[in-house]
C-alpha cells in the first residue's frame, strides 16, 4: 500500500526523517494496512470516507490515544466508520511504531524523537 504526497502519483510522503519510521514503513510498505482506503494525506485525502491524516500531530492526542485508536477506533471516536482489525494485521510493537508515526504527521519534527 502507498498512499500519496500532494498531486504526486506514485510518490512517497514525509520528511526523509519520517519515511526512515519503522511505522512510516509499517504502513506503506507492508501490505498489511489499508488505511488508504479510508484516510489520505495531503491532496491524496480529498474525497475520503475518514478525515485527511495530513495534521494528525497538531491535535497533540500522544501515542497512547493513537495506538488505543487503531487498536478499537470506536473506544475514541463514538459514531467511527473505521472498522477494528480483527485480527489485527499488526502485532502491538508495531502498532506502536504506526502510533509513533502518526504523531509526526503535520509535526515533522517530531520524527526523530515522537515521544
Amino acid at each position: 500500500m502507498h498512499l500519496v504526497d500532494a498531486g504526486e502519483p506514485g510518490g512517497a510522503y514525509g520528511t526523509p526523517d519520517q519515511q526512515a519510521m519503522p511505522g512510516y514503513k509499517l504502513l506503506f510498505d507492508s501490505g498489511k494496512a489499508a488505511c488508504s482506503a479510508g484516510h489520505g494525506l495531503g491532496s491524496a485525502g480529498a474525497g475520503k470516507v475518514g478525515p485527511e491524516s495530513t495534521d494528525e500531530a497538531k491535535k497533540n492526542r500522544g501515542i497512547a490515544w493513537q495506538l488505543a485508536h487503531l487498536q478499537n477506533p470506536k473506544s475514541k471516536t463514538p459514531g467511527s466508520g473505521m472498522p477494528s482489525q480483527s485480527p489485527n494485521p499488526f502485532t502491538t510493537a508495531e502498532a506502536t511504531q504506526i502510533a509513533g508515526f502518526l504523531e509526526t504527521l503535520g509535526a515533522p519534527e517530531r520524527a526523530k524523537d515522537p515521544a
